[in-house]
C-alpha cells in the first residue's frame, strides 16, 4: 500500500514539473513575441485595378496581432492576422492612390513600403435621345407638296483610342417637319474605360433631291470612314476646322446644311459625364436648323 501512494505521488509531482515546464515555456514565448516587433509585411503588390477598386496582396508575417492599412497617409482599415490581401473600394477613377500595410504586435508595429496605383479611366456611354429641327431646310416648292424634309446625321465619336461612326438612319432619312423632334435613345458610343477624352461631332443634312444629293452621301461616307480609318490628328483637325464646309464645297447647296455640334472633354471636364445636353445648331443665317438631346453618362455608381 506504501508503494502504490510513492508511486501515485511521484507521478503527481512529475505530471506537475511538466505543467510548469510548459507554463514557463509559454510565458518565455509570450514575452518574447511582447518584445519583438512583427516581422515587415513583403511583397506589397497590386493584384487588380479597375475604376473603383484596387486589390492589394502581400506576405504574411508570420508573428503579427494584426494588419493596418494605410491609404495616402490614413489608415483606413485593421485586419485579423494572417490576412494576405485588401480590396479598398468606392475609389475615384482616374485617381492616384498610395497604400502601405503595417504589422502589429504588443511590442509594436512595422511598415511595409509604400505602393502607388492610379485607378483606370471610368467606362463611359454617349446615347442620342432625341433629334429634332426648327427649320428643316426643305426648299418651298418641295414643302408645298409635303412639309417634312428628309434629314440624316453623321456623327463621329472618339476618345483616342477608339473612333466609330454613324450615318443615322442607317437607310433613308428621318421625316421631320419645321419645329418638330423624333425619339431616338440610340447608343451612339460605349467603352468600359474611357481614352485621354471624348470627342462628339455631329452634322445635319436634309435631302432635297436632285443630282448632287447622292454625292453629299458618297462624300459623306468616304469623310467618315476615312476619320474611322485611323488618318488620326489631321483628320481630326480637318474635323475641328470645318467638317461641314467640305461638303457644302463639293455640293454647292448651302440649303443642304442643318448644322454642327462639335465638343470635346478631358479628364479636367470628368469627360462630360453627368450632363444631359441640349443643343441647336445654326445654318449659318441666324436660323437654327438640326436639333440635338444626348446623355453622357457611367455606369459606375457613386
Amino acid at each position: 500500500m506504501k508503494v502504490k501512494t510513492i508511486i501515485i505521488i511521484s507521478l503527481i509531482f512529475v505530471l506537475a514539473i511538466v505543467v510548469l515546464l510548459i507554463c514557463l515555456q509559454v510565458q518565455s514565448c509570450n514575452e518574447k513575441h511582447r518584445r519583438t516587433p512583427p516581422v515587415t509585411p513583403q511583397n506589397l503588390n497590386i493584384k487588380n485595378v479597375t475604376a473603383t477598386e484596387i486589390e492589394l496582396i502581400w506576405e504574411d508575417s508570420n508573428n503579427e496581432l494584426a494588419y493596418q492599412i494605410y491609404r495616402d497617409g490614413q489608415m483606413i482599415k485593421e485586419l485579423q492576422k494572417d490576412s494576405t490581401k485588401y480590396i479598398d473600394y468606392r475609389l475615384k477613377p482616374a485617381t492616384l492612390y498610395e497604400y502601405k500595410v503595417v504589422a502589429v504586435n504588443n511590442a509594436g508595429k512595422t511598415g511595409s513600403e509604400t505602393i502607388t496605383v492610379k485607378t483606370k479611366n471610368p467606362p463611359i456611354v454617349v446615347r442620342l435621345d432625341k433629334i429634332g429641327v426648327s427649320d428643316n431646310g426643305e426648299e418651298y416648292f418641295r414643302e408645298l407638296i409635303d412639309e417634312h424634309g428628309e434629314i440624316f446625321i453623321g456623327v463621329v465619336v472618339s476618345d483616342g483610342r477608339t473612333t466609330v461612326s454613324h450615318r443615322l438612319p442607317n437607310k433613308n432619312y428621318y421625316k421631320l417637319a419645321d419645329n418638330s423632334d423624333i425619339i431616338q435613345n440610340i447608343i451612339l458610343f460605349s467603352i468600359p474605360e474611357i481614352g485621354d477624352y471624348l470627342y462628339i461631332n455631329i452634322i445635319g443634312f436634309e435631302n432635297d433631291g436632285g443630282m448632287g444629293e447622292e454625292l453629299l452621301a458618297k462624300a459623306f461616307d468616304i469623310g467618315v470612314k476615312s476619320y474611322s480609318g485611323g488618318l488620326g490628328s489631321a483628320i481630326m483637325k480637318l474635323i475641328d476646322v470645318d467638317f461641314s464646309g467640305i461638303f457644302k464645297e463639293i455640293i454647292g447647296f448651302e440649303d443642304d446644311f442643318l448644322g454642327e455640334y462639335t465638343e470635346q472633354w478631358e479628364y479636367s471636364d470628368n469627360w462630360g459625364i453627368g450632363q444631359s445636353i441640349y443643343h441647336e445648331c445654326g445654318i449659318g443665317n441666324g436660323t437654327i436648323g438640326l436639333k440635338l438631346w444626348f446623355t453622357i453618362s457611367s455606369p459606375i455608381k457613386e
